[in-house]
């Protein structure tokens, strides 16, 4: 994971850190993140990169329906990756680099506890670090 995306997380407390790939179970990822929700509030940033981001999304929409009292930040990055040239004709496209999309999720899980955390604080810092805020039901 990128240390720079994950500095505005740096204080958060427990901080659970999982990357889904595409060929991850689903079934065997949830198993991992429901483990790491059994003490709350449980902190998780999860990562994907460019094929696994459709399965990283149903792992936490599925998240979500488990643990209704959670909130949601997400940011989007990119890298950037050189193109491959297969035949002579594509040397043109080499010009321009293919960016991959890299999508981070950090669910926080649980009550809005201000022992631990300061989620108002955190939103804040999170918001200017331009990830956005998806929170749950009320």
């Amino acid at each position: 994971m990128d240390e720079a995306v994950l500095r505005h997380l740096q204080r958060v407390p427990n901080l659970e850190q999982v990357v889904v790939r595409k060929n991850d179970g689903i079934k065997e990822k949830l198993d991992i993140l429901l483990s790491k929700c059994e003490q709350t509030p449980a902190n998780i940033v999860l990562m994907a990169e460019n094929d696994g981001i459709q399965k990283l999304l149903t792992v936490v929409e599925i998240m979500k329906r488990k643990h209704p009292s959670h909130q949601q930040f997400n940011k989007l990055t990119y890298r950037e990756k050189a193109r491959e040239v297969s035949v002579p004709q594509d040397e043109l496209r080499l010009q321009k680099p293919m960016k991959l999309p890299i999508l981070y999720i950090y669910l926080h899980i649980g009550t809005d506890d201000s022992k631990t955390i300061d989620m108002d604080e955190l939103k804040s810092q999170l918001a200017d670090a331009n990830w956005s805020c998806q929170s749950g039901p009320k």
